[in-house]
């Protein structure tokens, strides 16, 4: 199962990078979950890995994601700086 999840993972990274991927937004968490609802009702709620903190927010155009790995943004977000600086 880890082999799979890792292949999914890869397979949405490489569609946020690829694609016209937007970041539209981020989502605070101070609860430990992502929820979300209309109206003031929540209809989903799922829990971030990390607990609190600021989480992305992408929109694929017939897909939104939301990254709820915190460890795992901030270290992709590092490593695409590390590739952007790469004078190569």
């Amino acid at each position: 199962m880890k082999n799979l999840e890792k292949e999914v993972d890869e397979a949405i990274q490489f569609a946020i990078a690829e694609s016209d991927a937007k970041l539209v937004g981020q989502v605070g968490v101070d609860s430990g979950q992502i929820e979300i609802g209309d109206c003031g009702k929540v209809q989903f709620s799922v829990p971030t890995v990390g607990g609190d903190g600021v989480y992305p927010i992408w929109d694929l155009g017939d897909y939104i994601i939301i990254e709820k790995n915190m460890l795992k943004v901030m270290e992709l977000d590092k490593q695409a700086r590390a590739d952007n600086s790469d004078p190569s």
